[in-house]
């Protein structure tokens, strides 16, 4: 130590055993400190001990990481934008809008399809107005439970109860952005994204949705516009 630092601690008062009293002896280190006397002596500001405790003023070396230290993270750092959904094209109806196919169509034009009928019973509704409304396609009476079949061999692109009306709703694609629409089931037999063969086994009649009587409501939909199914069906 220096002549200084030997003529501060001698200032420094004796307790009863003999020893600096704490508060004069921490008092006096931080003068040497200041002063740079103690700079040799290996105390830095940063961990000087104090009779085995830190001392307040100074952070310990496990102490958390002061925030002028952490890494800085740009104010203007902007996240990776989500990707694009593809677009649903809407398919709207007397009975509600359907926009449940999430995948682009078939460029396949010109292909005219051959349809069967998609169900075994009477036709007891024409496509066109009924009642002063507008009936987008034709409805088939037939018992509880009749089997439904696919018309044409395509893609499940919907088998879900969600759109106003159509209850138990299924709808196939086809070649030549086609769409078989068919409605009120009972029981639904395919899934979303599965491949159907002509007279696939779909679904059984039912009376769900918009409906007092078991039947089929069956639509045809090209490029999203209803069409009249007897169009397409055999004589």
């Amino acid at each position: 130590m220096t002549a200084i630092s030997m003529q501060t601690l001698g200032r420094g008062r004796l307790n009863r055993n003999g020893d600096l009293n704490m508060s004069a002896t921490r008092a006096i280190i931080l003068m040497l400190i200041a002063a740079g006397s103690l700079a040799g002596c290996g105390l830095q500001r940063a961990g000087v001990r104090e009779f085995g405790q830190w001392s307040q003023r100074e952070p310990r070396q496990d102490a958390p990481e002061p925030e002028s230290r952490k890494k800085p993270v740009a104010a203007n750092a902007k996240k990776a934008p989500k990707p694009a959904r593809a677009a649903a094209p809407a398919i709207k109806g007397s009975g509600g809008d359907l926009a449940s196919v999430n995948a682009p169509p078939p460029s396949l034009e010109g292909v005219k399809p051959d349809f069967i009928w998609p169900v075994q019973g009477l036709l007891s509704s024409k496509f066109g107005l009924r009642g002063g409304r507008k009936h987008d396609g034709i409805d088939i009476a037939a018992p509880l439970g009749t089997p439904v079949y696919a018309a044409e061999a395509g893609e499940v692109v919907y088998a879900d109860e969600k759109y106003r009306g159509y209850g138990k709703l299924v709808l196939i694609r086809h070649a030549g952005d086609i769409i078989t629409v068919y409605a009120h089931n009972h029981v639904i037999r395919v899934k979303q994204g599965q491949k159907v063969a002509k007279g696939h086994h779909i679904a059984d009649v039912g009376s769900t949705g918009h409906s007092s009587t078991p039947h089929l409501h069956f639509e045809v939909r090209v490029s999203a516009k209803p069409s009249d199914p007897l169009q397409f069906l055999p004589k």
